[in-house]
């Protein structure tokens, strides 16, 4: 797209863009009065409509912002920024806003002057922590903007979204079987789009009459880990989104509210309407929610919020989360290279060359007669194998302090929200395949297992694998529980033994718990 280059310069310290996938958006007016504008010759961009939003009021602005300069790091002025009234509701889906709160700024229908094609763009900017000299930094994705036919907006009463959330290693296909065996959402996949800095990335074309019973939309986690700053065993960290394994929860909680923002301005701008989301939430992406509901920002997204249901969450972590500390502290050198001798030729190797084959196996490096077995990991859509150097490894282990923080603030979660937790038990700890666990226990299991030093560093004192800490295979059925002082719906499943990768999939009845749950807490008719 010719364009891009010159759009990308509007970003302060530009740090990625994202892909430009066709968006479709409610009637952007040819000439409509809240338009943005870039002129690439003196290098300004008016907006002529900025929703600027500071302690819940709302004020809208003409701004007018100077690029300093096209080359890295850009400088961008602001000229003049004066009152302007209200604009009229036709103008409704160009309105630019700014969210003081969240330090963020969309421009949802932005043109370049002289673009022969005349290309419509959405822009949204967010800002992130400054650099070393103390600039502001933002993230910035740009998507083209496809209009639809103009008509008039319908009235609704209300409307019912369910948006889903994944854990770590994963994606937003981790959904798609739940997604397709659920009746409530159709049978299209373009029925459940997919969101991520705070755009809905897919095309949705809402009906005019009235919003669909229920519709589905997909959180795709990690666009701030490139520039999160946070490493993880030696010296790993991400140069793009790797699944928000490089987030903290609170990064990953603000991904949440500006997911949930994203879908209230689309229905906003279509239907007077009562929007009301259910949470639903795999894995780590519960806990996501909970930095979500149990943060200080976001009071408005909040109240759209009517459940949260999770499965499989480690909601007091994982003792195996514990093998990123180990790693870190028995089995690397201070300059993050590997410790571990293989023995002579090969033959009696140390503890930590064992243990670091388990780490390469479980990403797939090495070789096993398992290997192709072992790609489960991926088979679900999942973008990258299980990697236990990442830093979310260690945020999920039950002694984290990142745990710890979010128990301590569980009193703030809001009481006029549904709450479920859907537990799973029956397997041993450690165990991430039916035919492989990385604990050498009895039986046969023909890939690598870590060394008694790092079992006993992960299991004990306070674990076994007796039967009273059976879980899921990765997190143990207690610590899934919600672990909260408000009342919490839990359907304890699991008898013949489903492994946490396992969920939600089809055949083994995880993607109906789900909906029956739903259904308990809010009768909307799964």
């Amino acid at each position: 797209m010719p364009m891009k280059k010159t759009l990308a310069a509007l970003a302060l310290l530009l740090c990625h863009i994202g892909n430009a996938p066709a968006l479709t958006l409610d009637n952007p007016k040819e000439e409509g009065r809240c338009r943005a504008s870039y002129n690439p010759i003196d290098r300004i961009a008016t907006l002529p409509c900025v929703a600027e939003v500071v302690a819940g009021k709302t004020t809208y602005r003409r701004v007018e912002m100077r690029l300093e300069h096209l080359q890295p790091p850009f400088f961008l002025h602001t000229l003049s920024a004066n009152e302007t009234p209200p604009p009229d509701s036709a103008d409704s889906a160009c309105i630019s806003h700014f969210d003081d709160g969240a330090t963020a700024l969309d421009m949802p229908c932005l043109r370049v002057r002289n673009d022969k094609n005349k290309t419509n763009f959405h822009i949204a900017m967010r800002r992130i922590a400054p650099d070393a000299s103390g600039r502001d930094r933002f993230v910035l994705t740009l998507i083209e903007v496809k209009p639809e036919p103009t008509s008039p907006a319908p009235k609704a009463t209300k409307a019912r979204v369910v948006l889903l959330l994944h854990g770590m290693s994963s994606d937003e296909n981790t959904w798609n079987d739940y997604v397709r065996l659920e009746p409530a959402f159709g049978n299209a996949f373009s029925r459940c789009p997919t969101i991520t800095l705070g755009i809905i990335r897919d095309p949705l074309a809402l009906p005019r009459e009235a919003p669909p019973p229920i519709q589905c939309f997909r959180l795709r986690f990690g666009t701030y880990d490139s520039v999160s700053g946070r490493r993880g065993v030696e010296g790993n960290r991400a140069f793009g989104p790797r699944s928000g394994d490089f987030s903290n929860f609170d990064t990953l909680g603000r991904e949440v509210r500006e997911a949930i923002q994203a879908i209230s301005r689309r229905y906003r701008a279509r239907y007077e309407v009562n929007l009301k989301i259910a949470l639903v939430a795999h894995s780590r992406g519960g806990l996501a929610a909970r930095a979500f509901l149990q943060g200080s920002q976001g009071q408005s997204e909040k109240d759209t919020v009517v459940a949260l249901v999770t499965t499989g969450t480690p909601h007091d972590g994982s003792p195996l989360g514990r093998i990123h500390r180990y790693l870190r502290d028995y089995c690397q050198y201070s300059d993050g290279s590997r410790r571990g001798s293989s023995g002579f030729l090969g033959f009696f190797p140390d503890d930590c060359y064992n243990d670091w084959q388990v780490v390469d196996f479980l990403r797939s490096r090495s070789n096993c007669s398992l290997d192709n077995f072992i790609r489960f990991f991926s088979s679900n859509g999942d973008p990258d194998i299980l990697d236990v150097r990442r830093p979310t490894i260690d945020d999920l282990s039950d002694d984290s302090s990142s745990i710890r923080q979010i128990q301590d603030a569980a009193r703030s979660l809001p009481t006029r929200i549904q709450y479920a937790a859907l537990k799973y038990t029956g397997i041993e700890l450690g165990r991430l395949a039916k035919s492989y666990r990385i604990f050498d226990l009895a039986g046969f299991d023909s890939c690598d297992q870590v060394s008694k030093q790092a079992e006993n560093y992960l299991l004990y004192p306070t674990y076994s694998n007796r039967g009273e800490n059976l879980g899921d295979g990765i997190v143990p059925a207690a610590n899934q529980a919600f672990p909260t002082w408000l009342p919490v719906s839990e359907f304890a499943h699991n008898p013949s033994g489903w492994l946490h990768i396992e969920e939600p999939k089809p055949l083994t009845g995880q993607q109906a718990h789900i909906s029956t749950m739903l259904e308990f807490l809010l009768h909307w008719g799964f």
